[in-house]
């Protein structure tokens, strides 16, 4: 049931997006007191409590994104802290807002064109670092200052996917429209100017493999092996430590993909545009356990809860769960 419906801003939005975009894209943040919501097309951060009531809202402003794809990138949070990453085609910063007044912490400015990956809080076994891909680049930042701790240039395109990480790795890469960029890692005790050579491992970046990187599907990162999923169904997994591969195959009948992949227990799961979920066992190994299906279409991430599955369809939201939970 609806417990409550908010409406932030009505306002025409100053910029085309693509037909598969909408003005809505960027995905919601909670830290189990307030929900934070961005629209980017409008340029607005909004946080409500979670009866609905407005706290505050901000105006970080609307921007052009490249060829008039529109936004992408979705909140980071962290310990009283939201990030917001807005790569655009005119004025690209990161942001970091106080949780409970929406006031302005910090702001870093950058030279970097639009990019639709999404933040994340890397807590590794030298620092926790807030790490952005933009156009071009991978970027470390302070928590506290937004500091580029260290930076990563040499990356050809924007990047859509996020990274994944373990407590000593980072994996990112990138892939355009018939092709497949580099996959690469990054050292938890890099700093400073990092080099970066195709092929050419060194102390921050201990390994790097073409033709390898996600498209739109971020990869994932569990018991020492990385998961990394391309558009077009076919599932490769590597060695985090060395880059090895382990295998590349192809899920049985898959669609386009365009969701994240996640770990839920011991099982690694992929979704397809057209509604089929696969399970497959994590290891070394390739085996699909099961495939489930939903007559919908899935562009979106689905969110894991202890006990509950929810999946955002074109036309539905779907909650799945055990028959003997209530």
């Amino acid at each position: 049931k609806t417990l409550w419906t908010k409406e932030v801003i009505q306002r025409k939005p100053a910029f085309i997006i693509h037909p598969s975009n909408t003005y809505a894209t960027e995905s919601p943040a909670t830290d189990g007191k307030h929900v934070f919501a961005y629209f980017a097309a409008a340029g607005i951060v909004a946080a409500f409590d979670l009866k609905g009531t407005p706290v505050w809202r901000a105006d970080l402003g609307a921007y052009p994104a490249g060829n008039g794809f529109g936004s992408g990138s979705s909140l980071a949070l962290h310990e009283g802290t939201l990030f917001v990453q807005c790569d655009n085609d005119e004025k690209s910063f990161v942001v970091a807002l106080d949780t409970a007044s929406g006031k302005e912490i910090w702001r870093h400015s950058r030279d970097s064109r639009t990019s639709w990956s999404t933040p994340i809080i890397w807590k590794n076994d030298t620092r926790t670092v807030l790490v952005t891909l933009s156009a071009g680049r991978i970027t470390g930042h302070n928590l506290e200052t937004g500091e580029p701790i260290w930076k990563l240039d040499g990356f050809d395109g924007s990047f859509s996917a996020s990274p994944a990480a373990t407590s000593n790795r980072l994996f990112f890469g990138n892939s355009g429209p018939g092709s497949r960029g580099p996959l690469a890692a990054i050292d938890s005790r890099a700093s400073g100017d990092l080099d970066y050579t195709l092929g050419k491992a060194s102390k921050s970046v201990p390994w790097t493999r073409a033709g390898s990187g996600p498209g739109l599907s971020s990869p994932v990162a569990y018991e020492g092996l990385l998961y990394v999923i391309a558009g077009t169904g076919i599932l490769s997994c590597y060695d985090c430590q060395n880059g090895e591969r382990i295998y590349q195959e192809r899920l049985p009948n898959a669609r386009s993909v365009a969701a994240s992949l996640w770990i839920a227990g011991d099982k690694l799961f992929a979704l397809d545009e057209s509604g089929q979920t696969f399970i497959l066992k994590t290891g070394r190994k390739f085996e699909v356990l099961r495939t489930n299906r939903i007559d919908d279409l899935f562009w979106s991430t689905p969110a894991v809860l202890s006990d509950t599955l929810l999946l955002r369809g074109a036309d539905h939201l779907y909650c799945i769960r055990r028959p003997d939970i209530r």
